[in-house]
C-alpha cells in the first residue's frame, strides 16, 4: 500500500497548508495541475494538459494534499509503483475538495491525472 491515511475534506487554503513543514499541496483543475508548495523542486509550477514533466520530491511521511478545484469531470489521480496498479484518488465533480494522504514508502512513484493527462513522478526520499 502506498498511502496510510486518506480523508475527504473541504479544501484547506494553500497558505495554511504551505506554512506547515511536511506538507505538499497540489491543485488539480480540469485543464492543469499546479505544484503549489512542499516539493523540493519548488512551488507555483503549472503543468498544462498533456504535460509529462511533473516531478515532486518529498520525504517519507510527507502529507500530500490533492486539492480538486471546481472540477467539471470526475478526476482519477493514480499514484503507482512499478506498474499500473496503485492508489487512486477521486474527485467529486462540481466541488472543491481535498484528499490528504501520507506517503509511507521510500521509492519513485508514477503519477497521472486522467482528465488533464498530466503525468510524471513523485520521488519519496528518506
Amino acid at each position: 500500500m502506498l498511502f496510510v491515511q486518506a480523508c475527504d475534506l473541504p479544501a484547506t487554503p494553500a497558505s495554511t497548508a504551505c506554512s506547515t513543514t511536511g506538507n505538499v499541496v497540489l491543485d488539480i483543475y480540469d485543464s492543469q495541475v499546479i505544484r503549489v508548495c512542499g516539493c523540493q523542486e519548488g512551488g507555483n509550477a503549472v503543468f498544462p494538459i498533456g504535460s509529462t514533466t511533473f516531478v515532486c520530491t518529498a520525504k517519507i511521511g510527507t502529507y500530500f494534499s490533492f486539492n480538486f478545484i471546481n472540477t467539471t469531470f470526475q478526476h482519477s489521480v493514480i499514484v503507482f509503483s512499478g506498474g499500473p496498479d496503485g492508489t487512486t484518488i477521486y474527485s467529486t465533480p462540481g466541488t472543491t475538495t481535498q484528499v490528504r494522504q501520507a506517503l509511507s514508502t521510500g521509492t519513485n512513484l508514477g503519477f497521472i491525472d486522467n482528465v488533464s493527462s498530466v503525468s510524471g513522478t513523485i520521488n519519496i526520499t528518506n
